[in-house]
C-alpha cells in the first residue's frame, strides 16, 4: 500500500467532499474504516472474549448469555438501527421512493401482510425465524462482498469481470458452507430465538459439508492465485481494507460451528450492523445538503452535528418500530410482547434484505470518482 492510500488525516472523522480530481480512498479515514467498516473491531472483541472466557467457544448458542448487557445495548444501538437506516434511506427520499416504488409500496405492503400472518400463526413464526437465521448468513457475506468491491474501486485496485466473478464465487461458497454448518452441527446453533422455539434441522452428512468446504477452498485458492498474479504482473497489492474484510469472512466460516454463540454476539452488531451504519452515514454526509452545510461552517463541527442528528433519527425510528409498534400490537391484539416483537423483527428484516439488494446496487464507470 502506498502512502497516497492514507492521505486522509487520521484526526478527520468525517469524509471530505469527493472531487473528480481527487476522489476519497476511504469512507472516513484508515483507522475508522479498518475498525468499524472492515471487521477490525470484531477481531479485537473475539480475541478478548477468548482470553477472558475461553469456555464460551465450547458453549454453543448460549455463549451470548455471558455478556447479556453488551448484547442488548449493541443490538439497540447498532443492529436494530441499521434496519432503521434502510427505512430512512428508502422512505425518507422522494427520489428513492420513485426509483424503487415497487419495493417501497408493494414490498412494504407485503411486509405488513407477512407480519400479520406471523402474529397469528406460531408455526409459521417459528419456521420463518429459522429461515431468517439461514438467510442472514448470506446477507452478511453479500454485504462483505459489496464493501470489498467498493474498497478495491476506491483504492484503485482494478478487477475485471472474471476476477469479480471469482471473488463472488469465493464468498458465495463460504456462505454455503457456513449455512450448511447449521444442519451438520445443529446442536451448536440457536434452538430458540427471542423466546420462540425453532425447528430443529439436523443430520446433514459430514461428507456433504466437507464437499462444500472443498468447493470453497478451490475458489479461495483461485482468488489467492489471482491476487498473486496481479501483484507479479502489475505490482498491484490487494488493498488493506479489502484484505481485512475477506479475513473476517474467513474467520466467520472457520469458527462458526464451534463458536456460533460468540459470533452471534459480535457479527450482527459489531460487524454487519456497524459497517452498514458507517456506509449509510458516509452516504448521508456526502449528500449535497449535508456536505454543503459542513462546507459552509468551515469546520468539522457541522459534520459532527449532521452525523449525530442522523443517528438520533435512526434511534427514534428504531424505538418506534421495535419497541412502540410491538407494544401497541401486544395491547390491542392481546398477543405476547415477545411474539409481537419477533413478528415485527422478521417482517422488517426480510423487507430490509430485499430492499438492500436493490438500493445499493450501483454501477460506476471506471473513470468516475468513488463517491458514495
Amino acid at each position: 500500500m502506498t502512502t497516497s492510500m492514507i492521505a486522509v488525516p487520521a484526526i478527520n472523522f468525517f469524509p471530505a467532499q469527493c472531487t473528480a480530481t481527487r476522489p476519497s480512498k476511504w469512507l472516513f479515514n484508515p483507522v475508522i474504516d479498518l475498525l468499524f467498516c472492515c471487521g477490525g473491531l470484531v477481531w479485537i472483541l473475539v480475541v478478548l472474549h477468548y482470553l477472558v472466557a475461553p469456555q464460551a467457544f465450547q458453549s454453543g448458542p448460549n455463549a451470548v448469555d455471558i455478556i447479556p448487557l453488551l448484547s442488548t445495548i449493541g443490538t439497540i444501538l447498532l443492529s436494530d438501527t441499521h434496519n432503521a437506516a434502510t427505512l430512512f434511506r428508502l422512505y425518507g427520499s422522494k427520489d428513492m421512493r420513485r426509483k424503487h416504488s415497487w419495493i417501497a409500496y408493494a414490498g412494504g405492503g407485503a411486509a405488513l401482510a407477512f407480519m400479520t400472518l406471523l402474529l397469528f400463526s406460531p408455526s409459521i413464526l417459528s419456521l420463518s425465524a429459522r429461515i431468517y437465521l439461514l438467510v442472514v448468513v448470506y446477507h452478511v457475506l453479500a454485504q462483505l462482498y459489496g464493501l470489498t468491491l467498493m474498497y478495491c474501486r476506491m483504492q484503485g485496485y482494478d478487477l475485471n469481470n472474471s476476477e469479480r466473478r471469482i471473488l463472488k464465487l469465493s464468498i458465495d461458497s463460504l456462505a454455503l458452507y457456513t449455512i450448511l454448518c447449521q444442519f451438520a452441527y445443529a446442536e451448536n446453533f440457536r434452538h430458540t430465538f427471542f423466546g420462540v422455539t425453532l425447528p430443529f434441522w439436523s443430520g446433514l452428512s459430514k461428507t456433504v459439508l466437507l464437499g462444500s468446504l472443498g468447493i470453497a477452498s478451490v475458489f479461495l485458492i483461485a482468488f489467492s492465485c489471482m491476487v498473486v498474479r496481479k501483484w507479479r504482473n502489475s505490482k498491484q497489492m490487494l488493498p488493506l481494507p479489502a484484505a481485512v474484510l475477506l479475513a473476517t469472512g474467513l474467520l466467520i466460516a472457520s469458527i462458526v460451528h464451534s463458536a456460533s454463540g460468540v459470533l452471534s454476539l459480535y457479527i450482527p452488531i459489531f460487524f454487519h450492523g456497524l459497517q452498514y451504519l458507517m456506509v449509510t452515514l458516509s452516504a448521508h454526509l456526502r449528500d449535497a445538503k449535508a456536505v454543503g452545510s459542513a462546507a459552509s461552517a468551515g469546520s468539522e463541527q457541522s459534520a459532527w452535528q449532521d452525523g449525530l442528528k442522523y443517528f438520533g433519527t435512526l434511534l427514534s425510528l428504531t424505538f418506534i418500530v421495535f419497541a412502540l409498534c410491538p407494544q401497541v400490537i401486544c395491547l390491542t391484539a392481546r398477543i405476547k410482547f415477545g411474539t409481537a416483537f419477533l413478528a415485527v423483527f422478521l417482517a422488517l428484516n426480510f423487507h430490509h434484505i430485499l430492499t438492500d439488494s436493490f438500493i445499493w446496487r450501483k454501477k460506476i464507470p471506471a473513470d468516475s470518482p468513488a463517491c458514495y
